[in-house]
This record gives C-alpha cells, sequence and structure tokens, in this order.
C-alpha cells in the first residue's frame, strides 16, 4: 500500500488553492487537483506535508494546519494510505513545479464546476462536508 498526503491548501478569503495537473502526468492529466505526494520510507506524514507544500507550491510558511483521520483510497486495482490535510496560507507568491501547468483560487463552487480529480473530490468532501459530492 502506498502511504500518501493530500492537502487542501486555502488562502485568507477562504478560497481553495486549485493545481492543473501536466499533461504528462499519469493520474488524472490535466484535472484540477490538490497537493499530494508519497511519503517517503525516512518520514512521517507530517514530515511530507511540509516538503510536499514546499516542492509543488514553494511556500514554506503556513497556519491553521489541520489533519484528519486517515483512510484507504482504492482505484484501478492500486491502494494508497492517505492522510488528509488542511492548512492556510498568507502568501500569493506561488511557484510551481512542473508536475503543474497553473494554478487558480477557487471556491467550492467554482471547483465543483471544472473537470477535476477524484481525490480532490475525497479531500473537499472530508473538509468541507459536502453531501453528493464525492
Amino acid at each position: 500500500m502506498i502511504k500518501t498526503v493530500s492537502i487542501v491548501v486555502t488562502n485568507k478569503e477562504g478560497k481553495i488553492l486549485a493545481l492543473k495537473r501536466s499533461e504528462n502526468k499519469t493520474w488524472y492529466p490535466k484535472m484540477w487537483d490538490i497537493i499530494s505526494g508519497k511519503i517517503k520510507e525516512s518520514e512521517s506524514p507530517d514530515e511530507c506535508f511540509n516538503r510536499e507544500i514546499f516542492e509543488e507550491i514553494n511556500i514554506s510558511i503556513f497556519k491553521n494546519i489541520e489533519k484528519k483521520n486517515s483512510y484507504v483510497y482504492e482505484e484501478n486495482g492500486k491502494k494508497w494510505l492517505v492522510y488528509p490535510y488542511r492548512c492556510t496560507i498568507e502568501s500569493d507568491d506561488i511557484i510551481l513545479n512542473r508536475e503543474h501547468s497553473e494554478y487558480k483560487w477557487m471556491t467550492l463552487k467554482e471547483i465543483m464546476s471544472v473537470e477535476h480529480s477524484t481525490p480532490l473530490k475525497k479531500e473537499l468532501s472530508i473538509f468541507y462536508k459536502i453531501e453528493n459530492f464525492y
């Protein structure tokens, strides 16, 4: 089973950071997503949370960190143990890595209207208690 973190990032206005996955990604190419990544053998979920935010958007200062219980996600014969997080950042100086082609700050309503990944739906349903979304 693959261990991962999945991170919902919000700004001070409460909008959610949506990242458009690059077209060369195996999973969910060109779809809107959130920050996520595999936990290395030598790191904890909290350490992976810090590393992934920095790697994917070049931000190292955040607040209001919230964790939910881990859960198992299955798709196409693969299993992930996911550690969901949510945090707030105050900086608008987002620098994307090669995994994503663009980003937007979106409301929940806006995210629901664009093509997005299944894991994004799962995380939003966990943190925002949205029924009939996942």
